[in-house]
């Protein structure tokens, strides 16, 4: 009677609508007329959201098991990330049942649309929603989630714009990983020719650092809380040895 691990998407300001079918064990449907049933949805182990019968919840077949879970646009507007959701029903005689879980991740609706035009219109690579294709939709919307995640421990203050481009560069980076495209390879970056042997390096990874590392200067403070500025900040973006930059603080 369980429907376990579902994963879906959404945007921020989007409606969200889940369809719940209740069988018992001999998968005969559930009888709903007299149960309680309880939508709770968790950041971590924090609950930020419940719903019930008629404040989100609506059984449209008792005898059928089948009801709706709804969040409105007002429920999804202040929600980012993967958020863990389950369900329970309680019946008339107290036994409780969990009988659907899953993981909803909302999106900007910005910020996904950018990245996801990116990577269409300035890499080798083109997102189908086709789950055979060397890179399709889902796997986009589970690298997505990832890359925001470490883009997040690493943004100084980016704006717009550069936030999008940084965070496209991630995705592309974690999706070369997948497909093994790292090691010792050639490359060509602003006028220099170089070779990159640095394990779980890729040409995506070196433009993203040279990003965030320039950001700290104009921003904040380096990575390494150091109150300097990057020795090699004339260099074009070179990065010959994928050694930790050297900083120094203005003084002679």
């Amino acid at each position: 009677m369980e429907e376990y691990g579902q994963y879906e998407t959404c945007f921020q300001g989007d409606s969200w609508i889940r369809s719940v079918h209740v069988t018992d064990s001999t998968d005969a449907d559930f009888d709903l007329s007299h149960c309680t049933i309880d939508f709770t949805m968790y950041l971590d182990s924090s609950v930020v959201m419940t719903k019930g019968i008629g404040t989100g919840i609506t059984v449209t077949d008792p005898t059928g098991g089948v009801f709706y879970i709804t969040l409105d646009p007002s429920d999804t507007t202040a929600l980012l990330g993967s958020y863990i959701w389950e369900v329970k029903i309680t019946t008339a005689t107290s036994e409780l049942y969990t009988v659907a879980t899953g993981i909803l991740t909302v999106f900007i609706s910005r910020t996904y649309s950018s990245v996801l035009a990116f990577i269409n219109s300035s890499s080798p690579y083109e997102v189908l929603d086709e789950d055979d294709s060397d890179f399709s939709l889902s796997e986009f919307d589970s690298l997505y989630v990832k890359a925001d995640d470490i883009l997040q421990g690493d943004d100084p203050g980016l704006n717009e714009v550069s936030y999008d481009h940084c965070l496209a560069l991630m995705v592309l980076h974690l999706h070369e990983m997948k497909l093994g495209n790292t090691g010792m390879v050639s490359e060509n970056l602003g006028g220099y020719s170089y070779n990159r042997g640095t394990p779980n390096m890729t040409g995506w990874l070196v433009q993203y650092n040279d990003i965030i590392s320039k950001a700290w200067i104009w921003y904040g403070t380096s990575p390494e809380e150091l109150d300097g500025k990057r020795a090699d900040r004339t260099m074009n973006n070179m990065k010959l040895d994928q050694a930790e930059p050297d900083y120094y603080d203005g003084e002679d």
